[in-house]
């Protein structure tokens, strides 16, 4: 990663826009609000880390965050 606007290579924009957007919204489970800066450094920290050779299963342990959650699995994307 040289570029400050440069995507982590793995993780669409989709994906960071989504849990953006998820931010701000109730729920009726407690879960973590992360700002926008926390996700991008944790982002970052995945990308190095994986760039490491580190398991994506060990990454999101590293993060506290799911597989899930980390991979945009299960988010429409469709316009």
């Amino acid at each position: 990663m040289g570029k400050i606007n440069e995507q982590p290579r793995g993780i669409s924009t989709s994906a960071i826009k989504s849990t953006i957007a998820r931010m701000g919204e109730e729920d009726s489970m407690k879960r973590r609000h992360h700002t926008p800066e926390q996700i991008v450094r944790k982002l970052r920290e995945a990308d190095r880390l994986l760039g490491e050779g580190t398991p994506l299963v060990e990454v999101c342990k590293h993060l506290e965050v799911t597989e899930q959650t980390f991979t945009g699995g299960g988010t429409n994307t469709a316009a």
